[in-house]
């Protein structure tokens, strides 16, 4: 069965970690990707890496949003429309990272 390409895919991690303003490594979290439309939510999974989550993402999807951490600045435009919102805020900038955050990726295996 062929998907359909509409509504959204909103990725973040899976795990909960500090919102000190670090973000997740996109190499080895586990994101949950959710696929939806303003009328419902079509399909959610829990994939490992940003990357894999993103081609997921994109093959259902033109929009795709991805957050690295809780912040407005860790969140991206991974899909082939970028979107912008109603805000006087500027649209998330295009995916990837252009470098690690400062302070470096935040991974499970560290202390909060």
């Amino acid at each position: 069965m062929a998907l359909r390409r509409r509504g959204t895919v909103f990725i973040c991690p899976s795990a909960i970690f500090p919102a000190d303003g670090r973000m997740v490594d996109p190499a080895t979290a586990t994101f949950w990707a959710s696929w939806q439309t303003d009328e419902e939510a079509i399909e959610d999974v829990d994939i490992v890496g940003a990357e894999n989550a993103i081609a997921w993402g994109r093959d259902r999807a033109d929009v795709v949003v991805i957050r690295l951490g809780h912040r407005g600045d860790t969140y991206f435009q991974a899909g082939a429309v970028h979107e912008q919102d109603d805000s006087d805020d500027p649209p998330p900038p295009p995916w990837p990272p252009a470098a690690p955050p400062p302070g470096g990726w935040w991974t499970p295996e560290e202390e909060w």
